[in-house]
């Protein structure tokens, strides 16, 4: 069975040879179950192992986590990943980032005491639509956290894209002469 994407703005139609099923992104609970329907291809776009995907996972008083992504790897290859997926369906904003790093601190504590240092390690991953470049500072906070990674989607001809934000840098005149005399130690 053969599968094209075409889609606009915030809207995807799939297309099985004949048969039309259209699927709006106008709420996050509906990217959230679009992506969870099809788990395999956010595995592959965001870089992550073969592992269950869990969804609306409730961590009490620390809120309520879109997806939990769990990569069981055995012990003589590594620590087995964990990953919390948060989705955002508006502009990725810096209170985003302190959600998923607060799921993150969740897991961890639970992680802490109860298995071996190394076991396992907990990653984070915000998902939101194509904003970057943007006039906030939030591309740079979301590339200066420990293991989290930032992903934009949008919706094009080719489908549903997924675009890592790590190398977005700020336009205009850098000013290297003052980072230099400061880390290299000369003289003004």
């Amino acid at each position: 069975m053969g599968l094209i994407w075409c889609a606009s703005s915030l809207t995807a139609k799939r297309f099985f040879y004949g048969k039309n099923k259209l699927i709006k992104f106008d709420s996050e609970n509906a990217l959230e179950t679009f992506l969870f329907e099809n788990r395999e291809f956010v595995e592959d776009s965001i870089g992550l192992l073969a592992g269950e995907l869990h969804r609306q996972v409730d961590f009490g008083c620390y809120g309520r986590v879109d997806f939990i992504h769990a990569a069981y790897v055995p012990d003589d290859i590594g620590p087995s990943i964990i990953t919390v997926i948060e989705l955002k369906n508006e502009s990725i904003k810096a209170s985003h980032a302190a959600q998923l790093c607060r799921y993150m601190t969740a897991i961890q504590e639970f992680i802490d005491g109860r298995f071996s240092d190394g076991d396992y390690m907990v990653n984070g991953v915000l998902i939101g639509p194509k904003t970057f470049p943007d006039l906030s500072d939030n591309c740079f906070l979301l590339q200066n956290i420990s293991n989290v990674n930032c992903f934009e989607f949008s919706l094009c001809v080719d489908g549903l894209k997924f675009s890592l934000i790590s190398e977005w840098r700020a336009s205009g005149d850098f000013k290297t002469k003052e980072i230099k005399r400061i880390l290299m130690g000369e003289e003004e």
